[in-house]
């Protein structure tokens, strides 16, 4: 194990710091460092260690670091050349790491992983952790859990050299599975419960059944370990919050009945509504056109959850669930402004609330003294406008500077996916490989 070198004290200065809690601004404030965490915050905090390093930032202002609550590291989403399929395993964790530290380096600190292949997820997460690699924090899924033949299932155009998720069958197969996951490591437990946007299937289709979720669910309660369900809505996603789920990804069609059930139990929701209202993304990285169309007829459902969560009171965490994280994570939150969140929902959507999510937020996801000092530098105000996002000038993690600007004043949003492809394929591999008609999650 690395040990990380002691970190000397840090002050930030000369900038504006927002409460993403209440929406607040501090001008002119101060933000002091020790040992990772935040010690102080104010326009004169005082007690500031005389051999602490002082840094100018110009009046950015600044937020704790950004969250991406459901991403994959290595899951192509979209793969219009198939690649995935070939691709081995050690090429597909060198590119899953990639992808994570990319992230960093656009202001996201943390990642919550909700399944991955062969528990790279978990690999990367200590390998961060421990000072290896410099990337983000991660929470890990390592393998989704399906019933056989159920969501991402592709029949016989299945990956060839890696397993890309667990299949349960019954209760005694999802109890089992879940144990071996949480020996494995994992942080959450992640299950497929109905269809999705993969051609063939309704999002509201049943896949894994209520007691095989509440199976599920008892296993992992007692080891700790919450539960996530890909839920598009329906009886099966009412049943899953009756077995005891707690939090639900995509949530592409919940009725009044849903919702009501889930601001009664207090479930998460994270909507991932850029799966459907992000056509230009499409586009771009080549989405197969039954998938686009599948996208735009549930975009106004989608749309109609958001608003019907936030009216109910729910905790809404943003999550791009497309690949490259880095491009897909902060266009996930300018996404829940277009369909009717505020900018300061959005950003407590990507900072304090996948705290909660994780439940973690003693420790994170605010600026306070305290917590880790994990913060994202802009120079504009995103409470004004959330396309500053695009305007990054510094990210720091643990109190280390991991990303800055330079003298430009705001990182270049054409440098984010580093060595990355627009369909997300490294531009150094050239592949040549069957077409299939593939449609993305």
């Amino acid at each position: 194990m690395t040990e990380r070198a002691p970190v000397t004290p840090l002050v930030l200065a000369n900038c504006s710091v927002i409460d993403v809690e209440n929406g607040d601004v501090l001008s002119g404030a101060e933000i002091h460092v020790e040992d990772g965490r935040i010690t102080a915050v104010g326009r004169a905090p005082g007690g500031r260690d005389r051999n602490a390093r002082v840094v100018d930032l110009g009046g950015g202002w600044v937020t704790p670091g950004l969250w991406d609550c459901h991403a994959h590291l290595g899951l192509l989403i979209p793969d219009p050349t198939n690649y995935g399929f070939f691709e081995t395993q050690a090429r597909r964790s060198i590119r899953a790491g990639q992808n994570a530290i990319d992230a960093l380096r656009v202001g996201i600190t943390t990642v919550r992983v909700t399944g991955e292949a062969e528990y790279i997820d978990l690999a990367w997460r200590d390998a961060f952790a421990t000072g290896q690699f410099t990337g983000p924090r991660i929470f890990g899924a390592g393998h989704l859990m399906r019933c056989t033949g159920g969501h991402l299932n592709r029949g016989p155009k299945q990956y060839q050299y890696v397993r890309d998720a667990i299949e349960i069958d019954g209760t005694t197969e999802a109890m089992k599975q879940t144990r071996q996951q949480i020996t494995m490591g994992v942080d959450l437990i992640k299950i497929v419960v109905t269809g999705g946007m993969q051609a063939g299937e309704g999002v509201g289709d049943l896949q894994l059944t209520k007691e095989e979720v509440a199976a599920i669910c008892t296993i992992a309660h007692g080891r700790g370990r919450q539960v996530t369900a890909h839920a598009g809505g329906g009886q099966a996603t009412r049943d899953a919050l009756d077995a005891g789920i707690d939090a639900i990804e995509h949530g592409y069609d919940l009725d009044e009945q849903t919702i009501d059930m889930m601001a009664e139990r207090g479930t998460f929701l994270v909507p991932t509504i850029g799966v459907t209202h992000d056509d230009e993304f499409a586009c771009e990285h080549m989405w197969p056109d039954a998938t686009r169309a599948k996208a735009s007829r549930l975009a106004p459902a989608h749309r109609e959850t958001v608003l019907r969560a936030k009216e109910s009171g729910i905790t809404i965490c943003s999550g791009g669930d497309k690949y490259p994280i880095a491009e897909s994570g902060l266009r996930e939150i300018q996404r829940l402004v277009d369909v009717g969140l505020t900018a300061a929902e959005a950003l407590r959507a990507a900072t304090i609330n996948g705290a909660r999510l994780m439940r973690a937020d003693d420790w994170i996801g605010t600026i306070e003294p305290g917590k880790v000092a994990d913060f994202a530098v802009w120079a504009r105000n995103p409470l004004d406008d959330i396309g500053a996002l695009d305007e990054l000038r510094r990210v720091y993690l643990g109190g280390r500077l991991v990303t800055d600007a330079g003298s430009d004043g705001a990182l270049n949003p054409a440098d984010r996916a580093r060595g990355v492809s627009r369909i997300g394929i490294p531009d150094d591999v050239a592949v040549v490989r069957p077409t299939y008609e593939e449609s993305s999650k």
